[in-house]
């Protein structure tokens, strides 16, 4: 089955995620993948007539506002207030919410976003990648002949301040939480159980990083569509036969702005610096002003 994803923002009342057939307007044909030779492979074209019996017409349609941008290197932790730690029991590789320490080496994970809104995500400490199996997640995985694998995908929710909920993305289906069962030592493990977002299934995220810090930023800007603004007018007349000189006052306020932003959906903590010279148009030409120094704490700008 081949699935097209279409990002959309939707309105109304509609899920968050669905999947349908596109319609082109005017035309009637309905939108679909094109299986042909490259460059056009994979191409949305408005060809079909009819409904495709290869569901090549259909699209998954996903709420941009539901999308989640998590950080690189991630640690989770549960309502227990401990941290999600990789465990051996039973001579598996288990996640277990076990460790009250970030800089445990067990803690770390690294994110990979498949560029759907779905990650696969990493164990520092046993180098693979997270799988359900059958519904525990065992950090076992190569990547290597495993790209489409779907048990490997997951599908991160944001919820509130630093707390997400990971789902199963083609799977089961199912979110991630902390097991209260397991009579073989998988107690307060990773397990993906349940069809809504309970009080377990909610994860609080930190980022394993103590601090970063940009500097050495190259700017590359140019100067487009130039035109001449009047600044400031004013009028004198001299009603005598003689010349005279006359004094008029001009003013005229410039207001300078400058803004941060980044691509991670949520705040954090850590301490980040960034060190960069400010463009500035003066004579039709890009200077570059003294270097500023930028403090960010939880993702807001703070002038130094």
């Amino acid at each position: 089955m081949v699935m097209h994803l279409v990002r959309a923002s939707l309105r109304g009342r509609t899920r968050s995620c669905s999947r349908r057939p596109f319609s082109s307007c005017p035309a009637p044909e309905l939108s679909c993948l094109w299986r042909n030779s490259p460059p056009y492979d994979s191409c949305l074209i408005a060809a079909s007539g009819a409904s495709n019996s290869d569901l090549c017409d259909a699209c998954l349609i996903v709420n941009w506002d539901s999308l989640l941008v998590l950080p690189k290197y991630i640690a989770l932790k549960s309502n227990n207030g401990r941290y999600l730690s990789a465990q051996w029991i039973e001579r598996h590789p288990y996640l277990q919410f076990k460790s009250d320490d970030i800089g445990d080496p067990t803690v770390g994970n690294e994110v990979f976003h498949a560029g759907d809104g779905s990650v696969r995500i990493k164990s520092n400490h046993h180098g693979k990648f997270w799988r359900r199996s059958p519904n525990w997640i065992w950090p076992d995985s190569e990547l290597h002949d495993n790209e489409n694998n779907k048990d490997l995908l997951f599908w991160p929710v944001k919820l509130d301040g630093k707390f997400l909920a990971l789902r199963r993305n083609l799977g089961n289906n199912f979110f991630l939480q902390e097991s209260q069962r397991g009579g073989g030592g998988e107690y307060n493990c990773l397990n993906a159980a349940v069809p809504t977002i309970t009080q377990d299934a909610r994860l609080e995220l930190e980022e394993v990083v103590v601090s970063r810090s940009f500097y050495n930023v190259n700017l590359d800007a140019r100067v487009y569509n130039q035109r001449v603004v009047t600044m400031a007018t004013g009028d004198a007349i001299n009603r005598a036969k003689e010349q005279k000189t006359v004094d008029m006052k001009l003013s005229y306020k410039e207001i300078r702005s400058s803004t941060w932003n980044t691509s991670v959906s949520f705040k954090s903590g850590i301490k980040t610096t960034m060190e960069t010279g400010v463009p500035l148009i003066a004579h039709g030409q890009i200077e570059v002003s003294a270097k500023l120094r930028w403090r960010l704490c939880a993702w807001s700008l703070c002038h130094q």
